[in-house]
């Protein structure tokens, strides 16, 4: 398995030592995508549906939540929350960048996009919103907002993510006219956390072209006596898993 280093968000210094050259540097871990375990219709000012069955979207198991109909233009639903996705960040960490996932469906494509995206932090819905104007798709299509370094305009602590009050919330609007009311449903809403822990240390020797270790995790590329910017991740499970650098 191919594991790539795709973000150069962290800095890792080479040092000259004798033959031996020694890189200290950062590796990003990730815990999920995890479901959460609590849903509910959250009301929003003058939205047109609320959602039924709001607990089905925990699994992407085909038992949907679901509002509508949606009758006219830029009608929307209330929000749908999503929290409690029993995280387990150690103590120490320092969070840097949050994904969520969402299946979603509906009945008409063309004539349906995202209102609001947002993550939730203690109970407490946030006002970066990450809505697509991209139409969705008549199919459950899984659509991931955030990245592994964005954290939504947000200061976390471990114990933020780690809380039963951490969690997602959606919102979707008609985004076209017609005549049948559109229906529209959420399979699954999943998140998932990248995050660091502290520094490692990566030994080397020799040309260019050389292979590194980090603890557990093979590094390759071309060698170079100056400073490095690059991050791991996810974690390979040992050290004959090689990692390339961008």
């Amino acid at each position: 398995m191919k594991t790539t280093i795709t973000k150069k968000i962290l800095s890792a210094v080479a040092v000259a030592a004798m033959a031996v050259q020694v890189i200290t540097a950062q590796v990003i871990n990730s815990q999920g995508p995890f479901s959460g375990a609590n849903f509910q219709n959250v009301p929003i000012a003058g939205s047109n549906a609320l959602w039924s069955n709001p607990s089905n979207a925990q699994f992407a198991d085909g038992a949907n939540a679901a509002a509508g109909p949606l009758l006219n233009s830029d009608n929307y639903t209330d929000y749908l929350r999503a929290t409690n996705f029993l995280f387990s960040i150690p103590g120490s960490s320092v969070l840097r960048g949050i994904e969520i996932t969402v299946y979603k469906n509906s009945s008409e494509r063309q004539k349906t996009k995202d209102n609001i995206v947002a993550i939730v932090k203690n109970n407490v819905i946030g006002n970066d919103n990450h809505a697509l104007n991209a139409s969705w798709q008549a199919q459950s299509n899984p659509v991931t907002y955030g990245s592994n370094n964005d954290l939504w305009g947000q200061t976390w602590t471990s114990a933020d993510i780690n809380s039963a009050n951490f969690g997602a919330a959606i919102s979707i609007k008609r985004g076209g006219g017609g005549n049948s009311g559109l229906a529209i449903s959420i399979d699954a809403i999943l998140i998932k956390v990248y995050y660091t822990t502290g520094d490692s240390n990566v030994y080397y020797g020799g040309n260019s072209g050389v292979s590194l270790r980090m603890q557990q995790q093979a590094v390759s590329f071309s060698n170079n006596n100056t400073l490095f910017e690059f991050a791991v991740y996810p974690n390979p499970s040992n050290g004959d898993n090689p990692i390339t650098v961008d």
